[in-house]
């Protein structure tokens, strides 16, 4: 049950940020939103996330290791597309790939009771 109330909150409070800029018309909070949905859709990030989401499930330092190959797959992609290095397009792929994972372990937690 403790799971479930700590996936819930963490949820709510990227939801409440999320409403927050589209209600008050931050524009940084919108368009970085708007570029990590995009980049979840996106087959290098979305693949990559789901098989980290699986193999490393029952490590001790889950979400370092989610958040390490995050950061690498992020780098891996920018040097591929060969945009340079912009730091918003880095952390929204990250979010992105870490958002995916959490996702995909919110599903599992409610779906297991």
């Amino acid at each position: 049950m403790k799971k479930r109330r700590n996936y819930l909150t963490i949820l709510s409070v990227v939801g409440l940020i999320f409403l927050c800029g589209i209600v008050f018309n931050v524009r940084g909070i919108r368009d970085f939103y708007v570029a990590m949905f995009a980049h979840m859709s996106n087959i290098w990030v979305l693949a990559p996330a789901a098989l980290v989401a699986f193999i490393f499930i029952d490590n001790k330092n889950y979400w370092m290791i989610v958040l390490g190959l995050a950061v690498v797959d992020s780098l891996a992609v920018q040097i591929y597309v060969g945009n340079g290095f912009p730091i918003m397009l880095l952390i929204s792929r990250v979010c992105a790939f870490v958002g995916i994972v959490f996702l995909m372990n919110m599903t599992k937690v409610f779906m297991s009771k």
